[in-house]
């Protein structure tokens, strides 16, 4: 058995170093792999979104953002409105966030780059849009 100078035991110390630097390493190891779960489960949240995400365009100056996650926003010439929206099967909820706007509620379809809204309520006119 190897001893020091000073009559202790050296195998003894250097395992129990070993034994922490292992336990350290484990310890980093444990660490990195949680972070990648982490990051890789926002990636795939970001990954989701719906089939609005984009921006379309019924004249190239009239423009609806969809942020894929139920928020978006019209523009106008003179104006923005934010708003929140829901998708039921072929059917789009929005809900603007201002009352100079006025909500609506339509039947949808996507063909391509090309969204047809149509008016579910008499108010609610129909338009064609396309993908900008």
């Amino acid at each position: 058995m190897a001893t020091s100078k000073h009559g202790k035991n050296t195998h003894s110390r250097g395992r129990k170093r070993n034994e922490k630097f292992n336990s350290a390493k484990k310890i980093i190891i444990f660490i990195v792999l949680i972070l990648t779960i982490v990051i890789a489960v926002d990636v795939l949240i970001n990954m989701r979104k719906d089939k609005l995400f984009g921006s379309w365009t019924t004249d190239g100056i009239t423009i609806y953002k969809f942020n894929g996650k139920g928020q978006g926003y019209l523009v106008t010439t003179l104006s923005r409105y934010e708003f929140n929206y829901k998708i039921k099967k072929n059917e789009l909820y929005i809900d603007f966030l201002s009352d100079k706007a006025k909500d609506a509620n339509y039947e949808f379809s996507i063909d391509e780059d090309k969204l047809v809204v149509d008016g579910i309520d008499e108010t609610t006119g129909s338009y064609t849009m396309t993908r900008k």
